[in-house]
């Protein structure tokens, strides 16, 4: 093999094949820089540490989505932690709970110099549930960066899911923070990612699929965010409204709003209709992407517009006796093509 270590495993409480990819990441060179990880259960009592540039930890099923069929799974029971590294890909792996809870399943920290060229791909990321990921009180992650700035970070081909504590923790499948890159290709390219119910704290801190929080260096940041699917879940991307961020928006609705956390405002992206109006403050205006969505919808905010993106006529399709009911004056809805086929 042209690989500088392959780990295996056997299913274990003990974490002496964990401590084996460790062992493997800390003796890595230039000239032989990717450890491959055949399949097992990887427990560990400390997290995975790369802290070195260069890296490629590759799992069994590099290269195949996390959507396809796979081979069996190299299963890691701790955090993959990225610390102060650059040009380093994680590929082809379930990252995962164990006994122990976990704040976040790949956890990015550019630290004072930063850092650039970070992968994670071809994973399944699920079932975070514990409080304090990069710091905070009551969020949980998926993929987390904070720290530092960052550019050039792909997040594609992932299943993320089941992340956060309903009631207990705001879940975020993936939260990118200070991004540096201004022009397409060089901030954040967030792809055919699959996310799944994530949790929310409460009615005004909801599971989120894509964050983008501000890039404290004052300047716009640059992100593609396309073909991802989600489902269980309030928000499905947000980034500070000045952001140069590229969002497929098929299926999806979007309004700005203020966020008194956060020095920006916000546009948010929903998954339905209604919750991009329930977001929504009087004289916003929310934009409906193109796709069909099923769902009846109140619209209960004061001079509220309504409206096509322009891209195409979105349609919906109510779910009871009333598909749009107006409940608040000045209210404005645009170029939608609205059926009821239950009135």
């Amino acid at each position: 093999t042209d690989s500088d270590v392959a780990v295996g495993s056997v299913n274990s409480d003990l974490d002496n094949t964990a401590r084996a990819i460790q062992f493997a990441i800390d003796n890595a060179t230039t000239e032989y820089s990717t450890v491959r990880v055949g399949p097992g259960i990887y427990n560990s009592s400390s997290d995975i540490l790369i802290d070195s540039d260069g890296l490629t930890l590759e799992g069994p099923n590099a290269g195949t989505p996390a959507n396809e069929s796979r081979k069996n799974e190299a299963t890691i029971n701790r955090t993959v932690k990225i610390d102060n590294a650059s040009d380093v890909t994680v590929d082809g792996f379930k990252i995962a709970e164990g006994s122990r809870q976990l704040t976040s399943g790949v956890s990015i920290q550019p630290g004072s110099s930063g850092a650039d060229g970070i992968t994670v791909t071809n994973s399944i990321i699920e079932n975070m549930s514990a409080a304090g990921g990069g710091g905070t009180s009551d969020f949980t992650f998926g993929v987390l960066s904070f720290g530092g700035n960052l550019s050039d970070v792909t997040i594609t081909d992932n299943r993320i899911a089941n992340i956060g504590e309903p009631g207990g923790t705001q879940g975020v499948a993936v939260s990118l923070q200070s991004l540096t890159g201004t022009t397409a290709g060089t901030g954040a390219t967030v792809e055919r990612n699959t996310i799944r119910n994530v949790s929310s704290l409460n009615s005004t801190r909801v599971g989120t699929g894509v964050a983008l929080r501000s890039n404290f260096n004052g300047n716009d940041s640059a992100a593609d965010i396309a073909g991802n699917s989600f489902a269980g879940l309030g928000i499905a991307v947000s980034h500070p409204e000045g952001d140069t961020a590229t969002v497929d928006r098929t299926d999806l609705a979007t309004v700005v709003v203020d966020d008194p956390g956060l020095t920006n405002q916000q546009r948010i992206f929903t998954p339905t209709v209604q919750d991009a109006v329930t977001a929504a403050e009087p004289d916003a205006t929310v934009e409906v992407g193109p796709g069909t969505f099923e769902e009846s919808v109140t619209v209960d905010v004061p001079s509220v517009t309504v409206e096509s993106d322009t891209s195409a006529t979105p349609t919906v399709v109510g779910q009871s006796s009333v598909a749009v009911s107006i409940e608040s004056p000045g209210v404005t809805l645009s170029d939608l093509t609205i059926q009821n086929p239950q009135g």
